[in-house]
């Protein structure tokens, strides 16, 4: 890790909304190649590599605002982010799909809670500075409020955020799903698959949420999509998308104007899953009875299963 010293009296200026444009799309596993550390009141800085070498760099600053295209917000190139927009959404996914190739859960959480860096490894601290920075920027977001001509710094909970994970975590046929469908790689907030036996053969049941996060404040929503794996051939069972550039069985374009991409009143007809052997299976036909209809009810009434949504 290097530190850079950056002259006290610099000041840097958010004009308007000159936020970057643009998308990123990196493939996995994406490496830190490089963490920077400034004596400025603590902007930290990285780059980062995937596997086919294309390299993207960022910051963030004292303030917690988030910078793309330099490791410092002085340098050219440096742009800010506008917050919830799908440039900040897919940045802070790289990261975080960055630094889980690097450590497990454990040793970030054991990273997270360690107050001084005295002690640690370059490996480590490289880690803990850009957790630290991650963490402060998802829990300092402002929102500037007018009222009656007094100017108010509201501190905005955002609820729940997105947690894009890494494809490599999801099994072959979910990741398999992900590639043929070109589901975005990038936004994968969840995959879960289930096997099963029909006849010695064996038959995944296969649900990915993912795309844009939706109503973050009122705790994140995602499309969904199920489907059963038979061998090379998969058989959809259900959906749930929220808007068009996510609907990857084509539901739009036999949709009305004002029915929902989600109502089952149409596509219906995409659903081949519906009729596949597997759901007349006693094992499968127990677990859509408690994951599926009950979503995996607690005796508290929390619904846990993921598989909920494939309804």
């Amino acid at each position: 890790m290097k530190k850079i010293i950056i002259p006290t009296f610099l000041v840097f200026l958010i004009l308007g909304n000159c936020y970057a444009k643009g998308s990123i799309s990196l493939q996995d596993p994406i490496e830190i190649k490089e963490v920077l550390y400034y004596r400025d009141g603590g902007t930290t800085g990285a780059i980062l590599k995937d596997i086919t070498g294309i390299e993207i760099s960022f910051c963030f600053t004292p303030q917690s605002n988030l910078f793309y295209g330099a490791t410092h917000a002085s340098f050219n190139g440096a742009q800010a982010v506008e917050a919830k927009s799908d440039l900040e959404l897919t940045l802070l996914s790289v990261m975080q799909r960055a630094i889980d190739v690097r450590y497990d859960n454990q040793k970030q959480k054991e990273l997270s809670e360690t107050e001084a860096a005295t002690g640690l490894s370059k490996k480590e601290l490289d880690i803990w500075h850009l957790l630290r920075a991650l963490n402060l920027y998802k829990e300092n977001r402002k929102e500037i409020i007018y009222k009656k001509g007094k100017t108010e710094i509201a501190y905005i909970n955002d609820g729940n955020s997105p947690n894009y994970t890494i494809i490599s975590k999801c099994s072959t046929e979910a990741q398999n799903i992900i590639n043929k469908y070109n589901i975005n790689k990038n936004q994968i907030e969840n995959c879960q698959s289930k096997s099963f036996f029909i006849n010695r053969k064996k038959i995944e049941f296969v649900h990915i949420e993912y795309g844009m996060a939706n109503d973050c404040p009122s705790g994140c929503f995602f499309s969904h999509f199920c489907t059963i794996v038979d061998g090379d051939i998969d058989y959809p069972y259900a959906f749930y998308f929220t808007n068009e550039q996510e609907d990857i069985l084509g539901i739009e374009e036999t949709v009305e104007s004002g029915i929902p991409l989600w109502s089952k009143y149409y596509g219906k007809d995409k659903l081949t899953g519906l009729k596949h052997p597997l759901v007349q299976d006693k094992d499968f036909l127990e677990f859509k009875d408690n994951e599926i209809t009950h979503g995996g009810d607690t005796e508290q009434g929390y619904k846990i299963s993921d598989f909920r949504w494939c309804k």
